[in-house]
């Protein structure tokens, strides 16, 4: 069953992936960044819940974090550079 998910979520991956090449404004771009993230740590969750591997989720946790904290950093530079 988990693997049948992982699947599922690389290929919506794929699809995301998609998206964000042939995303119009910058900000359909920073949603398919941000959705990557997200789609990337459930993935990672996954594979350590088949594995039985805490050490990965922690490092499924702190990924998250990151790439919360980037999504913000790169949303207010782009805000900032349209005044």
């Amino acid at each position: 069953m988990l693997k049948t998910t992982m699947i599922v979520i690389l290929i919506t991956l794929g699809i995301v992936f998609i998206r964000l090449i042939r995303g119009k404004s910058i900000w359909e771009k920073l949603l398919s960044l941000n959705l990557i993230a997200i789609l990337t740590v459930m993935l990672i969750i996954t594979y350590a819940i088949e594995n039985q591997l805490q050490l990965v989720m922690d490092i499924a946790i702190a990924y998250s974090i990151i790439g919360f904290l980037s999504l913000i950093l790169l949303t207010k530079f782009i805000a900032g550079g349209q005044k």
